[in-house]
């Protein structure tokens, strides 16, 4: 299964001459732990989630109007939206990253998965297995 078929494709963004406080309200405002930060082709360039608004923020008693590309996290890891999930998890695991954007192949913004998509996916794949192996079960009694 391709990552195309559990992306969300409902990707909350900012430029980099956003500021912070504006990101984190429209954070807040979307019920999303992250931003992706795109230039005007928009192609992912970074990516600011509530941990780097917290560590490199406010931890470091930076202002709330520093623009975002001075906290967001980079460079950032993307995948083609033809990547296979269990080769994304994978990665994500290697790279200990919550949230990956999906790129088309002119490396424009398609879409986001996180680890909630995967797990979601693979609860009802075992939901699904656990059904069959119950009436395999009942087929045998």
């Amino acid at each position: 299964m391709l990552v195309e078929a559990i992306m969300n494709a409902d990707v909350v963004t900012v430029t980099r001459d956003h500021t912070v406080l504006r990101a984190a309200r429209l954070m807040r405002e979307k019920s999303v732990g992250c931003v992706v930060v795109v230039d005007e082709l928009n192609r992912p360039i970074g990516m600011l989630t509530d941990r780097d608004v917290t560590v490199k923020l406010v931890a470091e008693g930076r202002s709330p109007e520093s623009p975002v590309d001075q906290v967001m996290s980079t460079p950032v890891y993307a995948v083609p939206d033809s990547t296979l999930i269990f080769d994304l998890l994978r990665e994500m695991s290697r790279r200990k990253v919550h949230r990956v954007p999906v790129i088309d192949p002119q490396k424009r913004l398609m879409g986001i998965v996180s680890v909630d998509d995967a797990l979601l996916l693979l609860t009802t794949e075992l939901a699904n297995v656990a059904d069959v192996m119950g009436h395999r079960t009942r087929a045998l009694a």
